[in-house]
């Protein structure tokens, strides 16, 4: 009789090595992280404290800060310059 398989499978390639990945974000438009941040630091913080006396307004403050500090603000400057 006749045997059937399942086709090959092809999701074992090769991935690139790290080296060949561009810089992510670009050098040229690089910023300082340093100010990014102080802002999630502040951001834990806030919304820390809105955890721990169970202030809505507080962790959603935090959270929001978290959030640009990591995606909005850098997005924003790379997206400009």
């Amino acid at each position: 009789m006749f045997r059937i398989r399942h086709a090959s499978k092809d999701t074992f390639r090769g991935m690139l090595p790290l080296g060949d990945l561009p810089g992510l974000p670009s050098q040229d438009a690089a910023t300082d992280p340093k100010r990014y941040l102080i802002l999630l630091a502040v951001g834990f913080v806030i919304a820390l404290l809105g955890h721990m006396t169970r202030t809505k307004t507080l962790i959603a403050s935090g959270i929001a800060l978290i959030f640009l500090a990591t995606f909005v603000l850098p997005l924003y400057f790379h997206c400009t310059s």
